[in-house]
């Protein structure tokens, strides 16, 4: 984004790909979520099962390769064998924003009235949503507001 202030954190992209498999809705391999080192599988309500994510820093194609595909395939079969008889749905390819080391970033700019910003979730985003959302709602309306999950990567 052109002509941001200074103070805002430079980000770079950060490609990631997720995979969207078919479980018979009936009967899920898994029913919940299963969070391992090198990422995540994911049941959800209408059948679908999500590996997830390849981390590809600097790069900005919105194509999955099939070395993307076979990988995230490999790694899900590891905690369990039976993803690789899923047929795949589709391998969704995003490209998400990374700050420095990837710390969390959220706060204000002190040079632009009335801008925030919250960066840095690359591939956990979804599952910060919750409660990154809610605190830095009521950091905007309060920004002197107690952020219990937030306050660490707050920038007053």
């Amino acid at each position: 984004i052109q002509d941001l202030p200074g103070d805002i954190p430079i980000s770079r992209p950060v490609k990631g790909v997720m995979l969207h498999l078919q479980m018979n809705a009936k009967d899920p391999l898994i029913t919940h979520l299963i969070k391992r080192p090198d990422g995540i599988i994911c049941p959800r309500s209408d059948g679908r099962l999500l590996i997830g994510v390849t981390h590809d820093d600097g790069e900005t194609s919105l194509k999955a390769s099939e070395t993307d595909v076979a990988k995230l395939i490999t790694s899900a079969a590891r905690a369990i064998p039976a993803v690789r008889d899923l047929p795949l749905i589709e391998a969704a390819v995003g490209i998400r924003s990374l700050v420095g080391d990837g710390t969390l970033r959220l706060g204000r700019s002190a040079e632009l009235d009335g801008l925030f910003y919250s960066l840095s979730h690359a591939g956990t985003g979804f599952m910060r949503a919750p409660a990154v959302s809610k605190e830095l709602a009521d950091f905007l309306i309060d920004p002197n507001a107690s952020c219990a999950h937030i306050d660490a990567f707050l920038t007053r």
